[in-house]
Order: C-alpha cells, then structure tokens, then sequence
C-alpha cells in the first residue's frame, strides 16, 4: 500500500488561494496588471490612412517629430482627441497606430526586409505599453546589416524614452 505524504486534501483551495493573492496585487497597485494585459498587434493598430501617413512625413509641418534610436529611425505625431459635433465626418483616432518600413534601396532581397519587420513588429507589440498617449508613428529601419532581435528591442526601448520625454 502506497502513502502519498502531501497531498492537500482540498486542491482547489490552495488554487483559490494563489488567485486570490493575484486579486489583492491588482487591486492595490497598477504594475503587476502589465504581465496581465493582452500582448497583440491588431489591425486598428495598423497605419494605412495615406492621408496620415502623408501629414507624418510633411516636412513643412513643425508638428512632426523624429527620434534616432539606432537601428530605427522613428517619425511621429502625437494626437490629441479633440470633440467634434455630431455633423462632422471626421473619425478620431482612439489607438496608437504605426507603420514599419525598411529600405528597399539598402535590403534588396524581400526576404531580409520581411525578416527585420517581422523582428520590429515583435518589438513594438511586446513594449507597447511603455508608450503613454495616442500617436501615429512610423519606424524606419536605418541599420546597414540585419541586427538581431536584441537590438532591434533596445532601439524599440530607447526610441519609446526619448518620444516620451519629448512630449
């Protein structure tokens, strides 16, 4: 006949328990609920707007602002909602929305300048809560060889400070 020393008789409880020690963290202070929030990159996220994007890239317009976290190159605008009247056909943007660029000039192979989006997407997507506001930003790939992934993240990081102290 085989004992088994510890087993807690009510399993649950002891779950019950470790999630209820979660309930107390959230509701007290705000930073633990970042490993909570939802990770993703949706299409809402996405710049498509041609009419943004051109009003991004607008040199006449002193609104813009560039930072250089190498190796990215990061243009954007902060948007401020601003109460329209029922009659006004204008959408106002409620999400940060980016665009990713890399050179076709530098890169000539998709398959390489695919591979840097793909590691710059997954850059944003995983620190975009570091980001407070609402912005339409462009990142632009400004390296000469394809970094790695560290990299990449350290210029997503440095990048997401400066825009931030410069707002």
């Amino acid at each position: 006949m085989i004992i088994k020393i510890f087993e807690p008789p009510f399993w649950w409880l002891f779950l019950l328990n470790m999630f209820s020690n979660y309930i107390f963290l959230i509701k007290n202070s705000w930073k633990p609920i970042v490993h909570f929030l939802k990770k993703t990159f949706k299409k809402d996220e996405r710049l498509c707007s041609v009419k943004v994007i051109d009003d991004l890239f607008d040199r006449k317009n002193s609104v813009n602002e560039g930072v250089f976290a190498y190796p990215l190159r990061v243009v954007f605008q902060s948007i401020v909602p601003v109460e329209s009247s029922e009659n006004s056909s204008k959408e106002i943007q409620k999400t940060t929305q980016v665009l990713f660029s890399v050179p076709k000039r530098q890169f000539k192979h998709a398959v390489d300048r695919n591979l840097i989006r793909r590691r710059m997407k997954e850059a944003y997507r995983l620190n975009k809560q570091l980001l407070t506001g609402t912005f339409s930003i462009a990142f632009i790939y400004i390296g000469k060889e394809i970094e790695d992934y560290k990299a990449i993240e350290k210029g997503m990081k440095g990048a997401f400070r400066k825009m931030i102290t410069i707002r």
